[in-house]
């Protein structure tokens, strides 16, 4: 939260979303109160940018992405270590993020990209593109986005907080 403030909310739901979201939580090792700000925060601020009622095609991706990077300087784009996760289809991606501009993106290993017949890299744009630009201001936010793509983004990109002893820069 910006301010820092936390503010309560209870719901009751369906036992077998219950069931799900549970099992999502342990699967992410996630707390509820960090499942529901992400989900509340992707219902309000939409993080896929939409045309036409679909997410945006690799090429619009691409060119939202160089109007991110093209007048930052490159110190403040921060490139994760690979990781897999399925929302790239287990191919090796990384977690971009443009501090400046709190912009936060998915890209693939570009050196592997070369090895995969061309409709397999074509997906793969397409699953970062559907993936999208989100919002990332800071460690936290790049832990969360992290957390929600999965065991291995976690384990290889994890980013210490301001109090863990990292500076961003």
């Amino acid at each position: 939260m910006p301010n820092g403030e936390k503010k309560g909310i209870t719901v009751r739901i369906d036992a077998d979303l219950h069931a799900e979201v549970s099992q999502y939580l342990r699967d992410h090792s996630m707390t509820m109160a960090e499942f529901v700000s992400l989900a509340l925060d992707d219902e309000l601020h939409p993080k896929n940018q939409m045309k036409e009622g679909n997410t945006m095609k690799y090429d619009e991706f691409k060119k939202a992405v160089d109007r991110i990077i093209e007048d930052e300087d490159t110190l403040m784009i921060h490139v994760s270590p690979d990781f897999q996760c399925d929302q790239t289809l287990g191919f090796p991606t990384s977690l971009c993020v443009c501090w400046e501009q709190g912009k936060a993106w998915l890209a693939p290993n570009d050196f592997m990209m070369s090895d995969l017949p061309d409709d397999q890299a074509q997906d793969v744009l397409n699953a970062c593109a559907e993936y999208g630009i989100r919002n990332c201001e800071d460690a936290e936010d790049f832990n969360n986005l992290l957390r929600g793509l999965g065991q291995d983004a976690m384990d290889n990109a994890w980013l210490p907080d301001d109090e863990e002893g990292m500076v961003m820069s």
